[in-house]
């Protein structure tokens, strides 16, 4: 009798654990990300959504270390759903994403997707020093070219946008005042258009 009764405990325990990893579950159907004139649009898409609390969207430069960038609750519709973000001033020529399904007990990671940025030509004649400074960046015109209504901005190594300014009119030498600047590395990017020049620079105490 006390065998049966071990019996049944077991199996019921056994049911209920494969109850419970049945309803903590999360079907991605896909993920795709897309780069606009202002940053990076996300998509992602599911079809059967078990005990989902939230979605956790992470960023990185190399694939490997992720910060969270947005946290977004789950959608109440039935069937398929659709989640969109704009990940805005991210200007880096490759960036990597993945999502953090919290569930109730558990949490799933999705596949890592990467978006490229290739609508960028590159601006010839165009020299950018120096590459390690305590106060300043200068930007020279070694060309004829014409570069009124350029931009010039400025953005740290997650991506993060920090200047975005006019240059002054056709320049030969647009000088960018970084003395503020916490140390660290940066890039700097003149563009107009579909043309851009972009350097590294390191901002030192």
């Amino acid at each position: 009798m006390q065998q049966k009764i071990l019996h049944l405990i077991l199996f019921f325990l056994g049911s209920t654990l494969a109850l419970n990893a049945q309803a903590d579950s999360i079907n991605m159907t896909s993920f795709v990300g897309q780069p606009t004139a202002v940053g990076i649009d996300l998509v992602w898409m599911t079809n059967g959504e078990h005990n989902v609390e939230h979605f956790i969207l992470e960023r990185s430069l190399d694939a490997v270390n992720f910060e969270p960038i947005e946290t977004m609750k789950k959608s109440n519709a039935t069937g398929l759903k659709t989640y969109e973000y704009s990940d805005n001033n991210i200007f880096r020529e490759q960036v990597y994403y993945r999502i953090t399904t919290q569930l109730s007990t558990t949490q799933e990671v999705s596949a890592i997707i990467v978006v490229m940025r290739n609508d960028r030509l590159n601006l010839p004649n165009i020299m950018i020093y120096p590459t390690i400074t305590r106060d300043v960046v200068h930007i020279v015109k070694n060309s004829s070219e014409d570069l009124s209504g350029a931009y010039v901005r400025v953005f740290d190594l997650s991506g993060n946008l920090i200047i975005n300014k006019a240059v002054g009119g056709d320049f030969l030498v647009e000088t960018i005042d970084v003395s503020g600047y916490e140390a660290g590395a940066y890039v700097i990017e003149l563009y107009k258009d579909k043309y851009a020049k972009q350097a590294k620079f390191i901002k030192q105490q």
